[in-house]
């Protein structure tokens, strides 16, 4: 057991890691036949041309598929090129001086921060857990409420509009996650640079007005730590760096009122993030630059390329069974309009009995077969 643990190689964290879950749609289950007495010389129900509807509904979907497939080269093409740009900027030198600001930041005018409001707020922690937390876990328990938590969809459906809303809520939720994907991409491949320089001076000055403000402004000064501050500053923290402040002001409102998805691909959060985090957006972490283009060609192939395949892939599922609802919708509306003309068919006056028998004993179709013939 030793030598196959000390054989096991760790896993890549740039090369692989847990995709977006997929789902099957269920269907609705199929009418059940009614078992006709008598044996008749043609259906008046009209027989139907659904093989047809279901080529063109694969050849649909390819055609669909190839228009998804080039729409997505020119969206990593522009990718590709941002990424560059931004590689080209993020030089040695400039990591250097970030991850140096963060150190320094960290262990200076922000724990001054937190230091000053233990003596100016003694009770800070009550009052956020009394007035912050709440608030959060509100729009927590309204969002739970009306999305609900998504770990797999009805595996069974009753009809063709309980399948519609399956794939609504379907790429309701594949919307959601490309656009949590979408905007950690973004903001790891426009200018992460810029982006982390100007994190970093906003939170030196945002501190700096903290210190000053803090004991005319209890709540400003609360409000700015725990929803600017502190999120931002460990949003941008470089990978195993141990923060100086204290572990009581960066875990308040995580157990319930606030918490995030842990899921973690490519050293990079990529699920739901807490509502703290939500409100200043998404940031790049201040990375070693030899690691830059692993975590963009990490998120490109195993988050973004996946995520965009399935919200493509449940659009069009969707266009599909809305358009068998508008077909059967219409097919109901026409059937009911000619149902006399339908009744009538090409049944001529007096009536041939000889057509109109019922089957006799246990026969099917067989048996009507055997009829037709003896007459």
């Amino acid at each position: 057991m030793e030598d196959s643990a000390q054989n096991t190689k760790p896993q890549d964290p740039y090369k692989s890691c847990d995709g977006p879950k997929d789902w099957t749609a269920p269907e609705p289950p199929k009418p059940q036949p009614c078992e006709q007495p008598c044996c008749c010389p043609s259906d008046p129900g009209g027989g139907s041309t659904d093989c047809l509807q279901t080529v063109i509904t694969e050849e649909s979907k390819k055609i669909a598929a190839a228009a998804q497939a080039q729409s997505f080269v020119d969206v990593l093409t522009a990718i590709q090129k941002s990424a560059n740009d931004a590689k080209g900027k993020y030089t040695r030198a400039v990591y250097d001086s970030l991850r140096e600001s963060w150190i320094k930041f960290d262990g200076d005018l922000l724990l001054r921060v937190t230091k000053q409001l233990e003596c100016t707020i003694r009770c800070w922690k009550c009052v956020v857990q009394c007035r912050l937390c709440p608030l959060l876990k509100a729009i927590r328990d309204r969002q739970l409420v009306l999305d609900g938590k998504v770990d797999n969809l009805p595996k069974s459906v009753d009809s063709l509009r309980e399948l519609l809303c399956w794939h609504q809520r379907n790429v309701a939720f594949r919307q959601a996650d490309f656009d949590r994907v979408n905007g950690v991409l973004t903001a790891w491949v426009t200018d992460p640079v810029g982006k982390l320089q100007k994190a970093m001076s906003e939170n030196i000055d945002l501190a700096g007005k903290v210190l000053d403000t803090m004991a005319t402004d209890n709540m400003g000064a609360l409000w700015n730590i725990f929803t600017r501050l502190l999120p931002v500053h460990m949003a941008i923290a470089p990978r195993g760096q141990k923060s100086a402040i204290d572990p009581a002001f960066l875990t308040i409102c995580d157990d319930c009122c606030d918490p995030d998805d842990p899921t973690w691909c490519c050293t990079v959060h990529v699920g739901e993030r807490s509502l703290r985090q939500q409100t200043i957006g998404p940031y790049p972490y201040i990375v070693d630059p030899d690691r830059y283009p692993d975590i963009i060609c990490c998120l490109v192939t195993q988050r973004y390329q996946k995520a965009s395949a399935l919200l493509a892939k449940a659009t069009a599922e969707q266009a599909e069974v809305q358009g068998r609802i508008d077909r059967y919708t219409n097919e109901i509306g026409d059937r009911k309009k000619s149902l006399a003309d339908d009744f009538r068919g090409d049944v001529t006056t007096p009536i041939d009995c000889d057509q109109y028998k019922p089957k006799s004993g246990n026969g099917g179709q067989d048996d009507c077969k055997r009829s037709s013939t003896a007459s």
